[in-house]
């Protein structure tokens, strides 16, 4: 894109010239706003909260103001009009982007911003009021666009439940309600028959006034096959709409998109033109200035589509077009809000798709619990170069080793965007980088993602919305596994080995070397062997080491280690800890007269100690290795605490696409560990309800003291910006913990059942 006719323009005259800009967001929008202000030679002024103290949006900006906390702010900081404008002012800026989320859709903000005499990047508070309702869009487009189609459903004003779920009986089930001011799927609930529409009803009312300010919903018939594809267009203060062709958005879950891929191959390109067309006429009714995204529900049987909303804001997925254009589009947005007129910009006079963008949203989230929101800190960050191609590959992120995603915030931690000739290609290429990306130390939807790029049904151009709820099961499964004969327990002689080798390259090392480090001076501290306990942190599941005459001195490249692993049953646990007699001891003998222990060697052909990272005071080492274990060679990148015991290793393998969590027990610290590990008096899970995450009580459903059935609601929590039920597990009486509008940490009992 021409950015000197850009820079050009920010200082056509005092009016329009926008030399400080601040960016009312934070995490990765910031970030990205940020990088094109460093391109226009813009200063650009961050703003965060005491929570996000730290973050890498504060560290890229020239300039960072802290406008408070968000729990000891009645509102959150980042949605107070007044204090954020007051910062604007007060620091000298120019103009305000809003990035995407929080106050970007929000029509007086747009409004207040220009009355203090700044530059509001993005559209005027008309275009949003008209578009960021849902409900008044459809109405405007009904009376001014009718060769707009909409889809079948109830836009009125009437709220009442009862009303509402007679609309809904008579539009037919399934049907989607909408929070009419909301976005980005929240606010949302498909309900498939009427006794349910009532609680679906209250949730989305619910999400929609916290979120968005209005509990005002709207319904929409629920097109069970459709695709979900958005028209990127952007306009001017001249009277100019460009639209910068098509996104493919329809895999989702929770409403919410995780890929998305531009262009939309499925779509022929007499449909990708009307689409097209409909979006500049939108455009050109309301003489919309900035970013906009126009987005439609492609019915894939009958080929029709069917306006849905306009985000009147930049989106998350904007990566994508830009690649497949060569455009910036948060520099264009700058550009219009400076006054600029798109057609001097050349790029747009032979404008055209060129090659294949994919986009994954890389959350933290757990996908084998209906993909609950969660939280913790990220131990290793980062991902291996592709030595074939390294070329349009954007990590856009604010993250980094030591980062926490905390619950105060959306759960994205990054979007990886890649770039290729074609759509084979950068699924190809995408597989890579994700594979080899590391985000250690907290459950994500990474191997999720990789799932869904690897399935089969991903190479049907005509996939619906419906992708991941009518291949879940597969989706769920790591798509490398197929032929890889290597458990857990197998690959964490890892650990092990880095253990081993970090001892060696220690210079305290060079003593002793004769004498085992195991060694002890008493009837049972001797063996021939040295024996190491090693836990999968996620399964449980305990694996027993012996390395078979360790021997002295350093261990060379390509020699053969040999050991055997036995996987220690839990009633054989139970045997140990229940000794009189010390239980290391008892585990000696079990090891020693085991049948079943399986006899392996491995080599090491490379070992590489790199530059620790000190995180919350605590020193974690890495490394990479590469090794040769039953006749296959596997590289890990390894994250360990350095001086904790018993150690902690992350050991991320690019061959699964994912990480795997270890413990590393000597002798002696298992065998203690077991004496809590097996304690009788966990309570009834079914029955005492904790909090996985720390979150918000919204309401409480039930009072204390009412009977209550399995599968009722008993309470609603809010986490990470989102609603969740806690249900029944059994049948029995509601004793609660908490009160409305409590906030609780995460593993606190909220309620019990007795």
């Amino acid at each position: 894109m021409d950015l000197t006719t850009v820079r050009a323009q920010l200082n056509l005259n005092n009016k329009l010239n926008i030399g400080r800009l601040l960016v009312a967001n934070r995490g990765e929008i910031a970030c990205r706003v940020i990088s094109s202000c460093k391109r226009l030679d813009i200063t650009s002024i961050a703003i965060y909260v005491e929570e996000d103290k730290g973050a890498l949006h504060i560290e890229q900006a020239d300039e960072a103001y802290s406008i408070g906390s968000i729990t000891g702010s009645k509102i959150n900081p980042h949605v107070n009009i007044s204090l954020i404008i007051d910062t604007a002012v007060s620091v000298g800026a120019d103009a305000i982007h809003p990035g995407y989320g929080y106050l970007s859709e929000n029509a007086d903000f747009s409004k207040r911003v220009k009355e203090a005499g700044l530059i509001f990047v993005g559209p005027d508070e008309h275009a949003i009021a008209q578009l960021g309702d849902k409900r008044q869009a459809k109405d405007y487009l009904t009376k001014h666009a009718p060769e707009i189609p909409l889809i079948p459903g109830f836009s009125g004003k009437e709220q009442d439940s009862e009303a509402l779920r007679k609309q809904a009986d008579s539009i037919g089930y399934p049907v989607l309600i909408k929070a009419a001011a909301g976005g980005g799927g929240k606010g949302m609930r498909v309900v498939h028959h009427s006794g349910s529409f009532n609680g679906e009803l209250q949730q989305a009312q619910s999400e929609g006034l916290r979120s968005f300010g209005s509990s005002d919903c709207l319904l929409e018939k629920y097109i069970e096959r459709g695709k979900h594809v958005e028209i990127q267009m952007l306009g001017d203060s001249h009277g100019n709409v460009v639209t910068l062709f098509d996104r493919e958005c329809s895999i989702q879950r929770r409403h919410q998109k995780i890929i998305e891929e531009a262009p939309c191959s499925w779509l022929s390109e007499e449909l990708r033109q009307s689409m097209s067309n409909a979006a500049k006429t939108l455009g050109r009714l309301l003489q919309y200035e900035s970013a906009g995204t126009v987005e439609y529900i492609v019915d894939v049987e009958k080929q029709q589509f069917y306006f849905l909303e306009v985000n009147t804001r930049i989106q998350v997925e904007h990566a994508i077009t830009e690649e497949i254009t060569g455009t910036d589009i948060v520099s264009l947005q700058i550009y219009v809000a400076a006054g600029g007129d798109l057609t001097q910009i050349t790029a747009f006079d032979n404008l055209r798709i060129t090659g294949h963008a994919i986009e994954c949203r890389l959350c933290a989230e757990d996908p084998h619990n209906n993909f609950l929101p969660g939280s913790g800190t990220i131990f290793n960050w980062g991902y291996e170069s592709l030595s074939e191609d390294n070329t349009r590959i954007r990590i856009e992120t604010a993250v980094q080793s030591g980062s926490r995603i905390s619950v105060h915030f959306d759960p994205m931690i990054a979007k990886i965007v890649v770039w290729a000739p074609s759509r084979a290609l950068a699924k190809a290429k995408m597989l890579k980088v994700m594979s080899s990306l590391r985000c250690v130390g907290l459950r994500t939807n990474q191997l999720f993602l990789q799932a869904c790029l690897a399935h089969p049904a991903f190479d049907d151009l005509a996939y619906s919305t419906g992708f991941i709820s009518a291949n879940l099961g597969g989706l769920l499964q790591n798509p490398y596994v197929s032929g890889i004969d290597m458990s857990r327990a197998d690959l964490a002689v890892i650990s092990s080995l880095c253990a081993k080798m970090q001892a060696e390259c220690s210079p305290s090392s060079t003593h002793f070397r004769s004498i085992p480090s195991s060694f002890r001076n008493q009837r049972f501290g001797t063996q021939p062997a040295i024996i190491e306990v090693i836990t999968a942190l996620q399964e449980k599941e305990s694996t027993a080491f012996t390395w078979i005459q360790p021997g002295a001195g350093k261990t060379r490249f390509g020699d053969q280690l040999q050991f055997s692993t036995l996987c220690i049953e839990s009633d054989s646990m139970a045997s140990i800890s229940g000794q009189k007699y010390p239980a290391q001891r008892k585990l000696q003998e079990i090891l020693s007269a085991s049948k079943t222990a399986i006899s392996s060697s491995v080599s090491i052909d490379s070992f590489q100690v790199l530059a620790p990272v000190v995180i919350d005071g605590e020193s974690w080492a890495n490394y990479t290795i590469t090794l040769r274990l039953s006749g296959k060679r596997i590289s890990a990148h390894v994250t360990a605490t350095e001086t904790r015991e018993p150690r902690i290793f992350y050991c991320h393998f690019p061959h699964l696409g994912t990480y795997i969590g270890y413990q590393r027990f000597k002798l002696l610290d298992f065998c203690e560990s077991l004496k809590t590990a097996l304690d009788p008096s966990t309570k009834d899970s079914s029955k005492v309800y904790k909090s996985q995450m720390p979150c918000k009580i919204i309401r409480l459903t039930k009072k204390a003291g009412d009977v209550v059935k399995k599968g009722e609601t008993l309470l609603v929590v809010e986490s990470m910006k989102m609603e969740m039920s806690i249900n029944a597990g059994a049948d029995g009486v509601f004793h609660p913990n908490v009160a409305q509008d409590d906030s609780v940490d995460a593993d606190i009992v909220l309620c019990e059942i007795k």
